[in-house]
């Protein structure tokens, strides 16, 4: 609705200008809640520690707002038209998390102070797709590398390159990575510093039972 920002600079950079400028330009305050993403590409087990959109929820949350990153499948890339239906998909179950999460918390932060979510969505995404508790795991399902390609010109291109792991997780590995790997959307408490502490991993599993069916 025109209601669009943009920032040239890193994640964190947009997200601290989206707090501290356009939040208090159009709130008079911070906001209830940072949705960071979704990501193009999951964010799971080894790559969350130098994801941006891990990157942007541990900065916000630590100000103590209410804070969840989204990842997706490349499969929702879309620059031309912004018309991907995956996306769509992508957002309305977004609204069913948060609307779950709205209903537990009652008039109190949609999150406790110190826990901030990372929802990592499937490839094969539908509306009926289940959600599924998970822990951040240690399986590299992006092996990323440093890579030069050559542009239309010929001239070199430096920047991240990965190879998609060839073989599925191990059992001890069996965690965030799995579950998207078996089709369900994983929600993972993280504290501010990445995986969270085994009592609010149990409290995000009593919050949204109602999902984790």
């Amino acid at each position: 609705n025109g209601n669009w920002n943009y920032v040239h600079g890193t994640p964190v950079m947009a997200t601290a200008y989206g707090l501290d400028v356009v939040a208090v330009k159009q709130w008079g305050k911070a906001p209830d809640l940072v949705l960071s993403g979704p990501n193009e590409g999951q964010n799971v087990g080894k790559v969350v520690v130098h994801s941006g959109t891990i990157g942007n929820v541990q900065f916000s949350a630590g100000k103590g707002i209410p804070s969840i990153a989204l990842s997706a499948d490349t499969n929702t890339v879309d620059d031309k038209t912004l018309n991907n239906a995956n996306s769509a998909i992508v957002a309305k179950q977004t609204v069913v998390l948060l609307k779950e999460l709205q209903g537990k918390a009652g008039q109190g932060p949609l999150l406790p102070k110190g826990i901030t979510l990372n929802v990592n969505f499937p490839k094969n995404l539908t509306s009926s797709t289940p959600f599924a508790f998970s822990r951040i795991g240690t399986y590299d399902l992006y092996n990323f590398k440093f890579k030069v390609s050559k542009d239309d010109k010929g001239v070199n291109q430096y920047g991240l390159g990965y190879d998609i792991a060839p073989n599925a997780p191990t059992a001890a590995q069996a965690a965030d990575e799995s579950a998207v790997m078996q089709s369900k959307i994983a929600v993972t408490a993280m504290q501010v510093a990445y995986d969270q502490r085994p009592a609010a991993q149990e409290w995000l599993k009593i919050r949204l039972k109602n999902l984790f069916k």
